[in-house]
């Protein structure tokens, strides 16, 4: 890479990188460490989970267990020397950045294409799966999904934690969701996928195309005079505490296959805003 004079901006307005790294296949994901500022993960359609050090453009240590495309990798924030991925072979891995070998290893039987830490619990993840489902795994207890819904009509693409205790689930079937976490582990424990659904989904939005394409999803809690929820911290056990399903606000930004970007609020089940590339 190159770095441009005075930073990595150029004097035309042109952003230059100031680092490149070099991989040996097309990237699905990187991921930055929140605690160690110049790791930098990275996950690869070869299935290869590399971590790199942003300061020195060199790799630390590969992992090399998936058996097909790996689709996303995620460090997790409460304890940064651990990181997940997740991969068309059916599997979500844990890792450590101490170790070559994986911690844990997921089976889902369906690809995996997002997976995400909770913010507020070292012990809780999320993923979304081409089954149409969108699974919660407690990674004390790995031989069973803690709770899982099929809400969408189609492939999960993205998930990501809104605060601890609500998730934004992307699919191909041209919406995003909003859970309550809660309220789906407990709905799951005792009913059937299509209930759980029911009771759980706080709102649909729609207004972008997407059908094919992973489109992008990021998300930002909270707004102006907002709270964030206080979630469950440690590790507590979902459903015992009957804290609230109402939306606590945010903001949701995905891209659409009309040449857009498009911003949701929890509040609007359509478009906040949105930019159109053509």
């Amino acid at each position: 890479g190159t770095a441009a004079p005075g930073g990595a901006g150029g004097a035309d307005g042109v952003v230059y990188p100031v680092l490149e790294l070099s991989t040996r296949s097309r990237l699905s994901c990187v991921a930055w460490s929140s605690y160690v500022k110049a790791h930098l993960a990275s996950s690869d359609h070869e299935g290869v989970v590399t971590l790199w050090d942003a300061n020195t453009g060199g790799e630390l240590v590969q992992f090399e267990e998936h058996s097909k495309r790996a689709w996303a990798v995620d460090f997790s924030r409460l304890e940064p020397t651990r990181l997940v991925s997740c991969s068309d072979d059916s599997t979500v891995k844990l890792w450590s950045v101490h170790d070559e070998g994986s911690l844990a290893t997921l089976q889902l039987h369906a690809n995996v294409c997002s997976v995400q830490f909770s913010p507020e619990s070292p012990h809780l993840l999320a993923c979304g799966c081409a089954n149409y489902r969108t699974y919660l795994f407690d990674l004390r207890k790995t031989a069973q999904a803690l709770a899982y819904v099929q809400g969408h009509r189609r492939a999960v693409s993205y998930v990501r934690w809104l605060g601890g205790e609500q998730l934004v689930t992307a699919s191909t079937d041209n919406t995003l969701k909003l859970w309550s976490v809660p309220a789906l582990a407990a709905a799951s424990s005792g009913e059937a996928p299509a209930s759980a659904a029911s009771s759980a989904c706080l709102t649909t939005y729609t207004g972008h195309l997407n059908q094919r394409n992973f489109i992008g999803l990021a998300v930002l809690p909270g707004g102006p005079g907002e709270s964030s929820s206080t979630g469950l911290g440690g590790g507590a056990a979902y459903g015992s505490s009957g804290s609230s399903s109402r939306p606590l606000g945010g903001y949701m930004v995905c891209g659409s296959e009309t040449n857009e970007v498009c911003v949701y609020h929890t509040s609007m089940p359509v478009p906040l805003a949105a930019h159109s590339f053509s």
